[in-house]
């Protein structure tokens, strides 16, 4: 009876340090240099209020990129984005913010679908330009973010921080519980612009983001056109699991997500033409590009992930139901482990004093 006091009591303490799981993980597809659209898309999605400041607590809000091109307002979405990174990062939430075809294309000088107003709002071509090197306030924040991206549908992005901050003293009463104690989820949904083909899954996450900071940072303009990853093939520009036939583009969609040991793909860049997202696939693949600029199409619309759910958000408190895939992965890569094995996992540092 004592050893059971001591492991509830145990249990109590260790659940104390770890906060509760993300209530949501929010996707919003292309945005295309429309402000207002954006801003009201996030209203819709209850991440932020009239003044564009966050409201999402320990949400997630992903953006697959494209938020340049079409549109006036360049500036101002990527400085709410850079904003609301930190705003959220306060209050136990997280943005990710990935790259775009478009945002690759305005780095390589690609300017055929630039406004004059938007060229106007930096003072002119050349300090539009100026903005996108490897030295302009723009160009510095894209250079930075990757192209794809595993997001947690489950746990705070803090609780690695507050983890990590347990003594060694207090794991080692973890290992005394293992498989007994509290086990977390996994990641199991990959977000990119247009979709990850099985040559470049084989690659993995990491490094085809590594790859792309790395290109980005050193490589010319020329060259940045030559690169494989950033063409027609790749994850910024590929289309076929938005318009390539079922089934067989869903056993192509298998390959790659097994490869990457996760269980479903959220993608933009495809507009879908009834304003809704859409899925496929058996919900394997989700399709959030709306056209939510007016610039495309004026569509609003969100992916609300929550732990064995899915749904799209629309105006006026609409919602519609989507399939959530079974579990791909579940002899190579279960959905719970242990703590032991989160930590090796979250890469825990052990070099420090008990």
């Amino acid at each position: 009876m004592k050893f059971l006091n001591c492991y509830c009591l145990f249990i109590f303490a260790l659940s104390a340090q770890i906060p509760a799981p993300n209530k949501r993980v929010i996707a919003i597809g292309d945005l295309h240099g429309d402000y207002e659209q954006a801003v009201k898309v996030l209203q819709m999605a209850n991440l932020v209020d009239e003044n564009a400041k966050w409201i999402g607590k320990n949400d997630t809000l992903v953006q697959t990129g494209d938020i340049v091109d079409r549109g006036p307002h360049v500036i101002k979405l990527y400085k709410m984005m850079q904003r609301l990174t930190k705003e959220a990062s306060a209050a136990g939430g997280k943005v990710v913010q990935l790259l775009g075809n478009h945002e690759l294309m305005n780095m390589m000088e690609d300017y055929r679908y630039v406004t004059k107003e938007d060229i106007d709002t930096f003072g002119g071509l050349d300090e539009r330009k100026k903005a996108f090197t490897l030295e302009g306030w723009v160009g510095k924040y894209l250079r930075n973010l990757g192209i794809t991206a595993v997001v947690d549908d489950t746990i705070n992005h803090d609780t690695i921080d507050n983890l990590h901050k347990m003594s060694i003293s207090e794991l080692l009463n973890v290992e005394m519980f293992k498989g007994e104690g509290p086990t977390q989820y996994l990641d199991d949904t990959v977000y990119a612009h247009g979709g990850i083909t099985p040559k470049w899954a084989e690659f993995g996450v990491e490094k085809m983001n590594q790859n792309t900071i790395s290109d980005l940072h050193r490589k010319s303009t020329s060259q940045l056109k030559k690169v494989e990853l950033f063409n027609f093939e790749g994850p910024t520009q590929y289309r076929g699991y938005a318009r390539d036939a079922e089934p067989g583009i869903c056993k192509t969609l298998e390959t790659a997500l097994k490869s990457m040991r996760v269980n479903r793909m959220v993608l933009g860049h495809t507009v879908q033409q009834n304003g809704k997202i859409t899925s496929r696939c058996g919900g394997r693949i989700i399709l959030i590009d709306v056209g939510i600029s007016k610039y495309k199409r004026g569509n609003l619309a969100a992916l609300e992930l929550t732990p064995g759910h899915a749904k799209g958000l629309y105006p006026n408190g609409k919602s519609a139901v989507l399939p959530v895939p079974s579990n791909l992965n579940h002899n190579s890569h279960p959905k719970r482990v242990t703590l032991r094995e989160y930590l090796q996992i979250t890469k825990y540092s052990f070099n420090r004093p008990i």
